[in-house]
């Protein structure tokens, strides 16, 4: 039996990691008919990861949560719930270690695959571990981090390196980096990239401009966001109808206010459009009738929304960084990250050049063809299994 820990992953937080882990297990279990799977969950998540994946029985759930405790092994949740009101989480950790050794002991489980670059709980015993790395932002841009989470990254991917039998990375850039500042033998990471995200959602209109660039991302620091009103602020003379439209978890209120500042001191308020989270059916709707999509994220462990775009035939405008040049090809106009002027000029010229737009589109479409989570899962189960 194969263990899947998805004990750092919410199907209530619907981000890039989440995502990442439903199109990957969707298409492994697809294509492995014969390996018996124990998934790994919190006692939040368990409905919907029972409800999607409990068929067939080869595939099984279980719940490592202190509410189970309660009724199952009461006197365990009130020493669990004692380290918790003493802030002592490395006790919470070691009660969990031990709980779970014992179930891959009594469902013989040998491999356990993390795919969230966290291996919780430390401590196994006698189980191989598989881990899918996602990036090193951390390493790259330290100073969107606190001194505690730059601590706390940094300790987790130096325990995941020194203990993981094998690394999936998500990208070529994101093995390079580990490559970098590991020192890892190449033979221990094996790229495993990703893909539009696959869904049926039909698209569901809502009220909007005609006229929009599109940014998908959730507000974090590296994300840049801010380059974007600067951007449409430069274009509002020459082309006064032209609107941004954000979706995506909004992750820091600090950095919502400062955009919401930006906005107003550039009187943009009525063409800036904050979204948060949306669902599938309005994303569809919002990759069908944007202008452009712009990303001019500082970092990224892969950049999917690229893809997202192409599949939709959307030109992009992206920041020339990380691993976005890689998964863009030859088909996005990429610019010097954060350079104001070259993404303005960059906008401009797809917005006058309908030519240019057009040759975009069979680029896209190849570029397209590299990328499928069959293949993901493919590459996945091939070290999994072995």
């Amino acid at each position: 039996m194969l263990a899947i820990n998805l004990l750092w992953v919410s199907a209530q937080d619907k981000t890039g990691a989440f995502i990442y882990v439903k199109n990957l297990l969707d298409n492994l279990f697809s294509l492995d008919n014969t390996t018996t799977y124990l998934i790994i969950v919190r006692a939040r998540d368990y409905h919907y990861f029972n409800a999607t994946y409990s068929q067939p029985p080869r595939i099984q759930v279980a719940i490592n949560d202190i509410r189970v405790n309660i009724t199952r092994h009461p006197l365990r949740a009130l020493v669990k719930f004692w380290y918790k009101l003493r802030h002592n989480e490395r006790k919470i950790e070691q009660i969990i270690a031990a709980e779970l050794t014992e179930l891959a002991q009594r469902k013989n489980v040998k491999k356990m695959f993390f795919p969230t670059q966290v291996i919780y709980p430390r401590g196994l015993v006698g189980i191989e571990h598989y881990v899918t790395v996602l990036d090193l932002q951390h390493e790259y841009l330290p100073e969107n981090f606190s001194a505690k989470e730059l601590a706390h990254r940094r300790d987790n991917l130096d325990y995941i390196c020194q203990t993981a039998h094998h690394l999936f990375a998500i990208s070529e850039y994101t093995k390079k980096t580990l490559l970098e500042k590991y020192q890892l033998p190449e033979n221990k990471i094996t790229v495993t990239p990703l893909a539009p995200h696959e869904t049926n959602a039909k698209a569901e209109s809502i009220d909007l401009p005609s006229k929009y660039l599109f940014y998908p991302a959730a507000l974090w620091s590296h994300k840049n966001h801010r380059l974007i009103i600067e951007v449409l602020n430069k274009l509002r003379l020459a082309h006064p109808d032209l609107h941004v439209v954000f979706s995506g978890l909004i992750k820091k209120v600090s950095i919502k206010k400062e955009l919401d500042e930006l906005v107003k001191k550039y009187d943009l308020v009525n063409q800036v459009h904050f979204l948060g989270l949306v669902s599938d059916e309005v994303l569809e709707y919002l990759y069908r009738q944007a202008t452009l999509m712009i990303f001019p994220s500082l970092f990224e462990g892969f950049g999917m929304p690229i893809l997202e775009a192409y599949r939709h035939n959307l030109p992009v405008v992206a920041a020339r960084n990380s691993s976005i040049t890689e998964v863009a090809g030859d088909a996005t106009l990429l610019c010097e990250t954060n350079n104001v002027q070259e993404f303005t000029e960059a906008i401009k010229t797809l917005l006058e050049n309908n030519e240019l737009r057009k040759s975009l589109i069979p680029k896209m479409q190849s570029r397209l063809a590299f990328f499928s989570w069959q293949k993901t899962a493919k590459l996945t189960l091939q070290q999994l299994t072995q």
